[in-house]
């Protein structure tokens, strides 16, 4: 008869293996303490962030987006694209909902700390935490003071995957390239400094008289992730103080749709594993021209 083997997690975060059931309190199963034994596993190594949002929409942060993160033991580390880096250490909190761990700074950091909760799908890691100290977020879904980054590993990043998870790609480029200087009739400019190449999932160009564009290339599971967002649109088109309307696009795709409202369009499609988070304000007249605009710009996804 095979040895069992047991699976243990040290007080250094470390995973063990041995043939003899664990005992003493560095010897708790991660099942003992209500966690699950993968659960050091999920975090472990060394991300990118592709996107972010904040109060459910989008940002190009160049803090958060682009930053890489790295989970070693009980210890985390961000470095942001300007190469300014934050320490901190975390601890895995037993499971009664989202998975959660709670984080501190380690000095000479000024950061607050904090509690995240997380999720792992494939090579995909999504986080989410409140900007109000104090708050959790209970899950996923948009709400106001939330920040919900998405991350991919930052192997993948760099190589010929990254693509096509939607999150390596030059967004500005990609605006620039399907014709965001016609549309907003200037050439446009940065408005926050872009990421280096294979970084940048997000970008925002502005032209003359207040006209600009912005994109997000979010890396997706399914089209679960779209239709939860056309739901979200349409119950802030219902309280909304200014009348907005959310209709479908299918010349964007299946489930594609676009929100309207006085000269700001949002588009939002999905393209492969990547959903596209297109927002333009221009003269509402140009509708004609935002369409053909996005449809440049998913093209190129």
């Amino acid at each position: 008869m095979d040895a069992q083997i047991y699976r243990s997690v040290g007080p250094d975060g470390r995973v063990q293996y041995s043939d003899k059931p664990p005992t003493g309190e560095s010897g708790k199963t991660m099942a003992s303490k209500g966690i699950s034994a993968t659960a050091v596993d999920e975090l472990k190594g060394e991300w990118v962030v592709a996107s972010a949002t904040v109060n459910g929409e989008p940002v190009v942060d160049e803090k958060i987006v682009g930053a890489q993160w790295m989970f070693s033991g009980t210890d985390w580390t961000v470095t942001t694209r300007k190469g300014e880096k934050g320490r901190f250490t975390f601890q895995l909190l037993p499971e009664s909902g989202p998975k959660e761990f709670k984080y501190a700074p380690v000095a000479p950091s000024t950061e607050r700390a904090g509690e995240m909760i997380y999720e792992r799908t494939g090579e995909r890691l999504r986080v989410a935490y409140m900007e109000i100290p104090d708050q959790r977020p209970a899950g996923f879904e948009p709400r106001r003071k939330q920040v919900i980054i998405n991350l991919t590993p930052k192997a993948a990043a760099q190589g010929p995957g990254y693509a096509s998870a939607g999150a390596g790609r030059d967004a500005c480029s990609i605006l620039r390239n399907a014709g965001a200087r016609t549309l907003l009739r200037a050439e446009p400019f940065v408005a926050t400094p872009a990421a280096s190449a294979g970084t940048d999932a997000a970008c925002r160009l502005e032209g003359a008289a207040g006209m600009r564009v912005s994109v997000q290339l979010i890396p997706v599971a399914n089209r679960a992730t779209l239709d939860s967002e056309r739901a979200k649109q349409v119950k802030q088109a219902q309280t909304a103080a200014a009348p907005r309307t959310v209709q479908d696009e299918p010349a964007l795709g299946e489930g594609a749709f676009v929100v309207l409202r006085g000269n700001s369009t949002l588009l939002v499609a999905l393209k492969g594993d990547t959903m596209m988070m297109l927002a333009v304000d221009v003269a509402a007249s140009n509708h004609a021209a935002v369409m053909q605009f996005a449809q440049q710009v998913r093209s190129a996804l």
